[in-house]
């Protein structure tokens, strides 16, 4: 059985693919981490800047079988 995510213009979308990924990974990321609302919101605004200054990789063709998402966190030096 093949699984079909259906279009991939949600992927493009600027506005939704950010928030389709914070709905699926605020809670384990905050309950996994420790994070407040503070950090959630910092993490995914950073998410969103990084998804929409390469959004150019996720309009080819063959890319939708081969989405990822990794996140790196670093600690800030205080």
């Amino acid at each position: 059985m093949e699984a079909n995510p259906g279009s991939k213009e949600h992927m493009v979308d600027l506005e939704m693919w950010p928030m389709v990924v914070r709905a699926a990974f605020e809670a384990m990321i905050r309950n996994h981490f420790g994070f407040g609302d503070e950090m959630i919101q910092e993490l995914f605004e950073i998410y969103k800047k990084k998804r929409s200054d390469n959004v150019s990789i996720f309009e080819a063709d063959d890319v939708l079988p081969l989405v990822q998402l990794n996140i790196v966190l670093k600690r800030k030096n205080s």
